[in-house]
């Protein structure tokens, strides 16, 4: 199936990355990506993933009873780090050419 997809440059790059060191499509690469991604949630116990009722066709991952509430303080607190460390990926993979933490 041929699609057009806006991702940030961050994961962009880590996709090319992936092409490269496995030797195949960037397509393949992004395949593998949503592949694994899937195949986390599904086998994760507790999880399940849905479609949000009126949500336009935005996604939800239902905890299992009891689990913590995350507030929103915490979101955007999660969300400011991973922003840092994405940014901080990012300048390492132009400087050197390979992610920090990707296998060599």
């Amino acid at each position: 199936m041929r699609t057009t997809l806006t991702i940030d440059d961050s994961e962009y790059a880590f996709a090319q990355a992936l092409a490269r060191a496995r030797a195949i499509k960037l397509g393949d690469a992004i395949a593998e990506i949503l592949r694994t991604g899937r195949e986390t949630i599904q086998s994760t116990p507790g999880l399940k993933m849905r479609r949000l009722k009126g949500g336009g066709g935005l996604m939800v991952i239902d905890t299992p009873p009891g689990a913590r509430k995350v507030t929103a303080q915490e979101v955007a607190d999660m969300i400011a780090r991973s922003e840092q460390e994405e940014d901080d990926r990012s300048i390492a993979f132009a400087i050197t050419g390979k992610f920090p933490d990707w296998p060599s």
